[in-house]
């Protein structure tokens, strides 16, 4: 039998095929849109989750690219809620410590531990830097960041937007609402090698532990070594010091710690006499000038006496500062007049606060006015032998010496050398024009009487075995009195030269015996290792 379909019954199959696709069609669409929206609220299901591992922070380095700043690290595991994770955690913690840390990963969020090693199962373990050794070089100069990790003293602080990258290394992971981390997914650390911007000073850390060992068995006081005419400073360091991972018990320790005495004014006493030399020099009157100390002199019907009372007898302006004779520097200034000490200690910046970069600013310290120089011969007197007033920094009286030692031209002391970035280093505009303060006829007099000094004089035993070395000692009257006793502080600042190379060296030590017990021996101490660079 044959079916015959006729054109009426030929549209009707086709049109019932087209509906029946375009049904198909619809049910893959509604498929595939409710699948697309499961997805979208799986999605919106999860978040991810954060953890905040430390401050990504630029380092400290010295003038040799050596870290001071960052030069150790620890190793830390993030332990995961896992089963392998659990177990590793097992052998790390014990007691309610371990009992806590479960709790936290039983409620599927990850924990950090300190680890002494890298492999461990059910963990990511990565190094985080420590800023501070407990063996911190030139903790004063660096200073110490907040519990936010800002800066708060020191290079530190200065320089906080410098260093501070803005930027945490951090750990991710995927994790619910509840901010449970979600199992069978990577967490990863992100940030740890992110750019940072780093510093470099002029300290040199060799020469920084040189004259930090010299002073460790100083109770208090201050040394600072500068290269001699570019006034970049090698050393600064001051004791006691404090620990920086461990501020809290320097808090109420004695002597105040966190005081930079390298930047503080004191008396500085017969340390100033050499700025009377110049001044004397400078205004006509020869190195040959001389007078008879017999012990004291009197000003205005006042006695001002000699530290040696039965006096030196006759004195040029030689011996009269290897031997630190007092009434010379008396009868001399008078000489020489009020203005024209006056103007020299101005021009060899006392009386004036030293910005030495990194946000480091000096004590301006404090000078007698000229009214009362002018006005009183008493005054006049005590400003021959570096007392009265006038106050100055183990910092601000380098400038002097370093004056003495480079012909006469006088330089800001600066500490900061430059920045690092990505391996290329851009300097610090450290180019302050220099000036003139004394003659080079007046420097050299003048330095080769502080050579005197130590051959002959009052600093025989600052005398360093090689090289050549000057330097003028001082024992200054602060006005302060314990236990019926005066307190004194001892000074010693002078120049060291070896193999072509010279530093300038002050160092201050509170509370002294003798300068030549508490000094000296720690000036001698810095000279001899410096010289061990050279060998």
């Amino acid at each position: 039998m044959k079916f015959k379909f006729d054109k009426f019954q030929s549209r009707s199959a086709m049109t019932l095929f087209v509906v029946i696709c375009l049904f198909f069609v619809c049910i893959i669409r509604l498929m595939a849109f409710a699948s697309s929206e499961t997805l979208k609220a799986s999605a919106e299901s999860q978040s991810t989750a954060t953890i905040k591992l430390y401050n990504v922070r630029g380092d400290i380095y010295d003038t040799n690219y050596i870290k001071l700043t960052g030069s150790e690290s620890k190793t830390v595991s993030i332990i995961l809620p896992t089963p392998k994770g659990v177990i590793s955690l097992s052998s790390l913690l014990s007691g309610e410590g371990l009992k806590t840390a479960l709790q936290r990963l039983n409620s599927n969020k990850p924990i950090l531990v300190e680890v002494d090693s890298k492999n461990m199962n059910g963990t990511i373990t990565y190094e985080v830097p420590i800023r501070y050794s407990d063996n911190q070089l030139a903790a004063h100069v660096v200073g110490y960041l907040n519990s936010e990790g800002k800066g708060t003293s020191g290079i530190e602080s200065g320089l906080n937007d410098v260093l501070d990258s803005g930027v945490s290394a951090s750990l991710k992971y995927s994790a619910d609402a509840q901010g449970n981390m979600l199992p069978g997914l990577e967490a990863t650390i992100n940030n740890i090698n992110s750019l940072t911007n780093n510093v470099v000073l002029t300290l040199d850390s060799r020469i920084q532990k040189f004259v930090e060992e010299a002073l460790s068995n100083t109770v208090a006081g201050a040394a600072v070594v500068t290269e001699a005419g570019t006034g970049k400073i090698r050393a600064m360091a001051s004791v006691p010091t404090f620990n920086q991972n461990n501020l809290a018990d320097s808090i109420n320790a004695p002597n105040s710690p966190f005081i930079n005495r390298a930047l503080s004014a004191y008396s500085v006493g017969s340390s100033f006499k050499p700025c009377v030399a110049a001044s004397a020099l400078e205004n006509g009157i020869t190195a040959d000038f001389s007078y008879e100390c017999t012990g004291s002199l009197n000003v205005s019907n006042q006695r001002f006496r000699c530290h040696k009372l039965s006096g030196h007898g006759l004195m040029d302006m030689k011996s009269a500062i290897a031997y630190s004779c007092n009434t010379y520097f008396y009868n001399l200034a008078l000489t020489v007049g009020a203005d024209n000490i006056y103007n020299m200690e101005k021009l060899c910046g006392f009386g004036n606060s030293l910005s030495i970069g990194g946000g480091l600013v000096s004590d301006a310290g404090g000078l007698t006015d000229i009214a009362t120089l002018r006005r009183l011969d008493t005054a006049l007197a005590n400003l021959a032998i570096g007392q009265g007033d006038l106050m100055i920094s183990p910092l601000g009286i380098t400038t002097l010496y370093d004056a003495i030692c480079s012909g006469g031209k006088y330089t800001i002391p600066s500490i900061v050398e430059g920045y690092l970035t990505a391996g290329k280093f851009t300097a610090f505009d450290n180019s302050a024009e220099k000036t003139q303060v004394m003659r080079k006829s007046t420097a050299d007099t003048i330095k080769s009487f502080l050579i005197s000094a130590l051959d002959e004089g009052t600093g025989t035993t600052a005398k360093p075995s090689v090289g050549i070395a000057g330097a003028k000692t001082s024992t200054a009257q602060t006005g302060w009195i314990i236990g019926e006793k005066d307190v004194l502080n001892g000074w010693i600042c002078g120049f060291y030269e070896i193999s072509g190379k010279e530093y300038v060296i002050s160092i201050m030590v509170e509370n002294i015996t003798s300068s030549s017990t508490d000094c000296t021996p720690v000036f001698k101490n810095i000279c001899e290792k410096i010289a061990t660079l050279y060998n």
